[in-house]
């Protein structure tokens, strides 16, 4: 994943260049699930390196709900 992209990922409709062509949906899966994460106290990320993966990790606040 370049770091553009990383940057730009939890964004609403997002879908990175590379990645778009011939896989269907609309790029809200990573930024619903950051929403969630902080509405609850939390955050979302990505840890990657270019050319060997990434990964997505959610921090959820068990303390702390918004209603």
């Amino acid at each position: 994943m370049r770091p553009e992209d990383r940057e730009r990922l939890f964004e609403r409709y997002y879908r990175a260049p590379e990645t778009a062509a011939g896989v269907s949906g609309l790029g809200l899966v990573c930024s619903s699930a950051a929403r969630i994460a902080e509405r609850h106290g939390g955050a979302a990320g990505v840890d990657s390196q270019p050319g060997k993966g990434a990964t997505f990790w959610l921090d959820l606040s068990l303390g702390k709900l918004v209603h």
